[in-house]
């Protein structure tokens, strides 16, 4: 389409384009240009109107791009108008950009002109490269935090051990070994939310049986046959929830063996996690002795810790216990957002 022949309902069209401030192109059916943006000019460093030359042959041939040279052909042949994503080479550089192609008039006999819009993603997408790339950083300083943190736990819980061991008191062994373990199990805690991105949601039950194991292997000895096992539906909370979840749960099960199973007793402790459509529900129970008649509840509930952080989780914690045993179930609706 001659720009000098051109139908006077597309000069509007042309008159648009040229005052645009975004980068914008109007071509006619043979991809001539009929008008360029002042926004595409100065976007694109074009030093001179590129007014009556191909699309192919301008801003050195970055229009050929094969998925812009494509999408240009389609909407030529009638085809609905779209956009894509394409790395173009520009006289100044490679450049990132979202090419729109629209006809002016799809219906008109003859072919419309073609409105070429153009978006430049270069500073986009680099800006959101060195977002990634903060982010990365941060993520490896708090993996090193952590890594530092469950050191620095396991120290002090090899101290808290030698000092126990020294000590001629009984009571204040058994306070201090009661220490030792919950500085243990937090080490633990850290270890395993080490291996979990920071951003996502800790996947509960393989950090339960972590956890399991660690105080199994830490708190059961002398032969005793008490079995600690993790019967936990899938499911995942923020990394806030499940420090907490793993701290109720290690106090439970400190407890338990405690005092469930007098005189060299055996057992079996069970750890429970599921989900409900109002939140989640985590137990800790046991088949040992049950509370002794008239206890009150907080007795099983050691220094009151447990009862702490059922408050910072704003759960509902139950106490059962029979002869046949006792069980500890809080419930806690799950947080919006």
């Amino acid at each position: 389409m001659n720009l000098r022949r051109a139908p006077a309902k597309f000069e509007f069209a042309r008159q648009v384009v040229q005052a645009a401030t975004a980068p914008l192109m109007l071509v006619d059916q043979e991809l001539r240009v009929l008008a360029a943006s002042q926004g595409y000019l100065r976007a694109f460093g074009e030093a001179a109107d590129p007014q009556g030359r191909r699309l192919d042959e301008i801003t050195g041939g970055a229009w050929r791009e094969p998925r812009v040279w494509d999408l240009v052909e389609r909407v030529l042949r009638g085809e609905p108008p779209g956009a894509v994503d394409a790395e173009v080479v520009c006289p100044e550089g490679v450049r990132r950009v979202r090419v729109g192609v629209t006809p002016t008039e799809p219906r008109a006999r003859g072919g419309a002109p073609l409105v070429v819009a153009i978006e430049d993603l270069t500073e986009t997408a680099a800006r959101e490269a060195a977002h990634l790339a903060q982010l990365r950083e941060t993520e490896a300083l708090l993996h090193e935090a952590q890594h530092r943190t469950a050191n620095n736990l396991a120290i002090i819980s090899t101290i808290l051990g030698l000092k126990a061991r020294r000590v001629a008191s009984e009571e204040t062994r058994s306070e201090l070994e009661g220490a030792r373990r919950r500085v243990m199990a937090m080490a633990t805690i850290e270890r395993h939310l080490q291996l979990v991105e920071p951003h996502k949601p800790t996947a509960v039950r393989p950090y339960l049986q972590a956890l399991a194991r660690q105080l199994s292997d830490s708190l059961i000895g002398d032969g005793r046959a008490i079995e600690i096992a993790v019967e936990a539906k899938a499911g995942s909370q923020p990394r806030r929830i499940a420090v907490i979840l793993g701290l109720v749960v290690t106090e439970l099960v400190i407890n338990a063996i405690k005092y469930a199973f007098p005189r060299g007793r055996g057992g079996r402790i069970v750890v429970e996690y599921w989900e409900t459509p109002q939140g989640w529900c985590a137990a800790v129970s046991d088949d040992g002795a049950g509370m002794r008649r008239g206890g009150e509840p907080g007795s099983r509930l050691g220094t009151g810790i447990v009862a702490a952080l059922a408050q910072q989780l704003h759960a509902d914690a139950k106490i059962s216990s029979s002869p046949a045993g006792t069980r500890v179930e809080l419930c806690c609706e799950r947080e919006a957002g």
